[in-house]
């Protein structure tokens, strides 16, 4: 079952990286290659680092695992063990997982070197991740989808 989620969350973060999707709640207004997110601010709750903004494609390792982090115009995909999707908003996270996992759903992040590396505190995990930047947001992806079902089937065809 573990080795079933890690696979879906690669393939889920990889299937939205290579087609992209779009939302059905966009009203066509703002720049969607705008570095801002519809009006919120990118600055810390809390005061903490200013150092850029949070946009593009992360990636981290986690107990030797990677976990791979996407923020695009206020929406939000990590893959890790889970796969989870959600909202950037106020340098803070916030994230439902398939399979009900909550180790990586609210984190406080923290930007530094013009929006290279996120350092992530999460609620569910004693340890902190830093993400380092692989590379933007590819300009054909408009956004990235929520509402995401958060259970996957089981091997007896129910959502588990």
């Amino acid at each position: 079952m573990r080795k079933a989620a890690q696979i879906t969350g690669a393939a889920l973060f990889a299937a939205v990286l290579v087609t992209g999707c779009s939302s059905s709640d966009d009203d066509g207004k703002g720049d969607k290659n705008s570095p801002t997110t519809g009006g919120q601010s990118n600055a810390p709750a809390g005061g903490g680092d200013t150092g850029g903004t949070a946009s593009g494609l992360y990636t981290a390792k986690s107990g030797g695992q990677p976990v791979n982090l996407m923020i695009n115009d206020g929406k939000a995909v990590l893959s890790s063990p889970h796969a989870c999707t959600g909202t950037y908003a106020n340098n803070m996270l916030t994230l439902k997982c398939v399979g009900g996992n909550t180790d990586r759903t609210v984190g406080k992040v923290t930007v530094s070197d013009g929006g290279k590396t996120l350092k992530v505190h999460w609620n569910g995990l004693s340890e902190d991740d830093t993400f380092t930047q692989v590379g933007p947001v590819p300009s054909d992806m408009p956004t990235i989808p929520t509402g995401m079902p958060t259970g996957i089937p089981d091997s007896a065809g129910g959502i588990g």
